[in-house]
Formats: structure tokens, sequence, C-alpha cells
């Protein structure tokens, strides 16, 4: 039946003629990403251009939009809410003439020749594109990738659209990281915002039960008691150097659902609308990162702060889902923790407000090719997107023009 709706949906778009409409998609609702490329777009419209955010709850999406664009250093307005599996939401994704989205909807069918499709991107990490449980394709006339290796193993896989594009630039979200710190707003968190913060940050290894599929990557968690027993030690050692270690788990995180903590406070989603804080400003407010195969630390490069990387299931991951090259054990070598002593040292050295191995983290950036810094970031892409509308003979707004007016060195960002 499901099959049946999206030959349906593909011919739609192949015989309507689009209307001057953009429509921009996240998952979850809470996806940077797409919240800030939406508000932005908002803003630079003329009046016939209605921008449509498609979601899962309009109202909580409002909600965490207004949140997420806090601190932009450029205009931002509030785009129109509407459910994505809805009549409506699925007439508006056929009628657009420009789609924004982070992951593939409606069968992704191919934009032909009248629209522009763009794959905003949700993270190009080390792990290899395609998961066996929800294998793909992206379909866009333009990709938008924060690193050139990983992120470019990502796109070969999905593929692109016929004529279509990928370009390296920095993720929207990241311009979270060169904004403001609310860093008062870690006590709604139970989190002392005069102490050392650092964050671990794991990649999901069991999905929760979803109504297409379920998948696992690798080993879970809370299932090894030699992994739960080296995380209640690096809580231990956090602990002994002063600083406050916490964990986020992934929104399709099965860990989530447990009841082992692993030795350190799990902030939540709900507790981070409380608090007013998207997720990304939340990483504004920490002075480190601790993953393994997630695609977060990746963006968090752009805040030049130390990142160090931890794991003990990489035979079960590589060979459950593999890995991008460069691999990231070569890398990224000199930032794995080995040991006891590794995780005391990259404490120590938050805990004295020093780096960490901060040539190695920059060497990691120059391997996958991270892109260079730009601020903000949603200009620069606003600006591509209209570049790349212009070469396929679609009309888009020209006031996505990005002349560098905002850019913290004075000068147009290089996008390439």
């Amino acid at each position: 039946m499901l099959a049946r709706v999206y030959r349906l949906i593909a011919l739609a778009i192949r015989l309507l003629p689009p209307l001057p409409i953009v429509v921009v998609h996240g998952f979850a609702d809470d996806e940077e990403n797409s919240l800030r490329l939406a508000a932005a777009m908002a803003a630079r419209r003329p009046g016939r251009w209605p921008v449509v955010l498609l979601c899962a709850n309009p109202a909580h999406a409002r909600q965490l939009l207004q949140i997420a664009n806090r601190h932009a250093a450029y205009p931002t307005a509030v785009p129109r809410f509407v459910r994505k599996d809805s009549p409506q939401g699925v007439l508006l994704f056929v009628l657009a003439r420009v789609f924004c989205y982070t992951h593939h909807m409606f069968g992704a069918p191919d934009p032909g020749p009248r629209r522009v499709h763009v794959n905003v991107g949700h993270g190009h990490g080390p792990k290899w594109a395609e998961s066996k449980g929800a294998s793909a394709t992206h379909r866009a006339d333009l990709a938008m990738i924060n690193n050139a290796e990983w992120g470019g193993d990502v796109v070969e896989v999905q593929g692109l659209a016929r004529g279509g594009e990928t370009v390296v630039l920095p993720n929207p979200r990241e311009d979270a990281l060169r904004e403001p710190a609310d860093r008062h707003l870690l006590r709604s968190l139970g989190v002392d915002p005069e102490r050392p913060v650092v964050m671990w940050l794991p990649t999901y290894r069991r999905t929760i039960a979803m109504r297409k599929a379920q998948w696992q990557d690798g080993s879970t968690l809370h299932d090894d008691p030699t992994m739960i027993a080296a995380l209640e030690r690096m809580s231990a050692s956090a602990h002994e150097h002063g600083i406050q270690l916490l964990t986020k788990f992934h929104k399709l995180d099965s860990e989530a659902r447990t009841v082992v903590d692993f030795g350190m406070p799990v902030v939540t989603q709900e507790q981070l609308d409380e608090a007013g804080l998207s997720f990304y400003q939340l990483l504004t407010c920490i002075d480190g990162m601790i993953s393994d195969y997630s695609s977060v630390y990746v963006d968090y490069l752009s805040k030049d702060n130390p990142v160090a990387l931890f794991f003990l299931d990489y035979a079960a991951m590589e060979g459950s889902r593999g890995f991008n090259s460069p691999d990231f054990r070569d890398a990224a070598r000199e930032l794995i923790l080995t040991g006891d002593a590794s995780v005391a040292s990259f404490f120590a050295a938050i805990a004295a407000g020093e780096g960490w191995r901060d040539e190695a983290r920059h060497s990691f950036a120059d391997a996958i090719g991270f892109a260079e810094p730009v601020y903000p970031a949603t200009l620069a892409a606003l600006a591509r997107i209209r570049q790349v509308a212009q070469r396929k003979g679609v009309r888009v707004p020209a006031s996505w023009s990005y002349d560098g007016r905002y850019d913290e060195t004075g000068e147009s960002p290089a996008v390439s």
C-alpha cells in the first residue's frame, strides 16, 4: 500500500507544475539543521513565497524553532508549521518548488527539471552510510556535507539526482557553536555552570521499535558488562578531577529506555525543552566531548574544544555496519582513549583549562576534509541553494544570496 502511495506521489511531481512554495523537513522535530534553515528562509522571502516546516507536532516544533534561533546573528522569522503525515503535508511536498530535508521522505522521488531538492544532511561521521536495517536513496540536486571524505562516501551511497552536486559547508546547526553560550541555563539541568562539563555522546547501537524497521549495529552497551565497568571508571575519574560528566542518548537509541545510567546523569530532550536550550546550544556550554562512532563529534570540531573517542566494540560495529574511509582509527588515532590513564589525562587537561592533543584534533579535521569555518553557515547554505537553482533554471528568491555581512571575518564565504 505504501509503495503505491509513493508511486502516485512521484507521478504527481512529474505531472504537476510546482508553485513558489518552500518546504523544509527534518527528522525529528528537534533537528536543528532544518530549524535553522526554515527560520532563515522565512525571513528572506518575497511575500508570495510561503515557507513551510513539515513536522510531527506543530506546537512543539514552533517552540523548538524559536529556541534554536535565539542567538542567530541574522534575521529569522517563523514559517508555517504543517504535520508531515497529513494530506496537506503531502500536497505541499508535491507542489513545492524547493524542498530541503535531512532524511528522505515519501519515497524520495526524483525532483525532475522544475524543482530543486536539497539534502541538508543530518550528520557525516565514520559509520558507513547504509544501515542494514534502513537502506535508502536520497535523490537531490544538492547534497550538503560538512566534511569531504566521510560525507563524500555518504553521498556516493545515497546518490544524487541526475546532474546533482555536492558542496562542503558547515552544517547550519554548527552556527550555534559560534554563538553566545547560555551557560547559566545549565542550572535547570542540575549542572553547576561554574564547574567544567564534559558530555559522553555515544552513537546508537539498537534503535527503538519504529513503524517501518528496527535494527542493531555493533553490540548494545547495557548488555556489555565490560563496557559498563569501563564507563563507571570513566565517571569516577571525571569526579576525581572535578568534572561533571553527562550523557544524552540519540532519539532513536533503545539504550535511553533502559535502567542503566552508566554512572552519569542523563540529559533528556524534555529537560532541554524546559530549560530553553537546544541540543547544540547545550554543546556550546560544555568544555569537552567523548564519543565513539557518532557524527556529533565531527560537528563539534567547529567548537575547537577537546574531543576524545572511546569504544570497545569496534569489531562488532565493523561487521554489522562498517565504516567510511579513511578509517577513523587511523585518522583520529591519537584521540582514542586506550585505558584509564588516557582517560585521566583527558579530564586533567579540561580541569586545568588546557587543550588536549590539539594538534592531533586539527590533523584529524584535515584528514577528513572538514569544512572551513563559515559564520553563519545557514546563510552560506541559502546562497548555494540559489546558485544550484539558477544553474538548473529554477526561479528561487533573489534574497537568498549572501554578501558576507554577518561573517566574522568580514569576507564572503568560500563555497566549493
